[in-house]
């Protein structure tokens, strides 16, 4: 089999591209819910009493209507995932694990690659 290394173009893997932990993700997900629906519990009676009082009967429609709509728009942004940051090199996945020995006696430039795969240890331990 023909050794075959990674080319300058094809990307690294990095740390810094990972996406956050899943309980991060979820936090931040829940806080920007819990912001949302907390304006709502304010806009329903404010806009309620704003229409009930006749004083700025538009922003009371306005608001009752922000309230109406907004569960749903916060529904689709607390399940929206956050993407990975642009730009920040991806995975590079090689095709097999290829193990690097040292030649002996021979041309110490160019290493032998050993190819095979990885043999589970069935030893009691």
């Amino acid at each position: 089999m023909a050794h075959t290394r990674r080319t300058p173009d094809q990307p690294v893997a990095s740390v810094t591209s990972a996406a956050p932990s899943a309980s991060v993700d979820r936090d931040r997900r829940l806080r920007v819910y819990l912001w949302q629906m907390g304006i709502r519990i304010l806009a329903f009676p404010v806009g309620a009493w704003l229409v009930y009082k006749g004083t700025w009967v538009w922003f009371g429609v306005a608001l009752l209507l922000f309230a109406a709509f907004i569960p749903y728009i916060a529904v689709v942004l607390a399940n929206a995932r956050q993407a990975p940051p642009a730009g920040q090199g991806g995975q590079f996945v090689a095709g097999r694990e290829e193990l690097l020995a040292p030649t002996a006696g021979g041309d110490e430039d160019e290493p032998v690659v050993l190819v095979g795969e990885l043999a589970e240890d069935d030893r009691a331990g």
